[in-house]
């Protein structure tokens, strides 16, 4: 287990692949978006 990580992204990697994968759809929107505001 990686301390540095929050609780909640742990509980996103360890018991709910399905969140997961929603958690990396959200980090990939944002940086999508950082990349259009770069424009």
């Amino acid at each position: 287990t990686v301390l540095l990580l929050p609780k909640s992204h742990e509980a996103l990697m360890g018991e709910r692949p399905v969140g997961r994968m929603d958690h990396l759809a959200k980090v990939t929107g944002l940086s999508l978006a950082l990349e259009v505001a770069k424009e």
